[in-house]
């Protein structure tokens, strides 16, 4: 079996490239932002950093962001308490999974 390169096996190749591929992807952005004649559709890089900095100082941030916060955290509960033994009800029981399937089917062609 070929060796790869000795550059690839070293454990800290992989976090240089994701790195570098984060760079790449911040610096695109901030210069196809900079050349927009206007920052309504396409805003550079370095002013929504800025902005979400502004932003995390006042309190209406923190508000907002407790109010998004508080129904996903429920609704991520609800789906784990009811999803997780449904689903092992339906993996163990066949009766069970040939009643579901199709509602679920239903459920899973409907837009989010």
């Amino acid at each position: 079996m070929p060796r790869r390169a000795a550059l690839v096996d070293r454990a800290w190749f992989p976090w240089i490239v994701r790195i570098a591929s984060l760079a790449v992807f911040f610096a695109v952005w901030e210069v196809v932002g900079r050349s927009q004649d206007t920052t309504l559709f396409f805003v550079p890089f370095t002013e929504v950093v800025s902005a979400l900095w502004e932003q995390m100082g006042g309190a209406l941030f923190w508000q907002s962001y407790r109010d998004t916060l508080i129904p996903f955290v429920y609704g991520w509960l609800l789906a784990i308490g009811i999803g997780v033994p449904f689903g092992l009800l339906i993996g163990r029981f066949r009766p069970v999974f040939q009643v579901s399937t199709p509602y679920l089917a239903f459920l899973n062609a409907l837009p989010v």
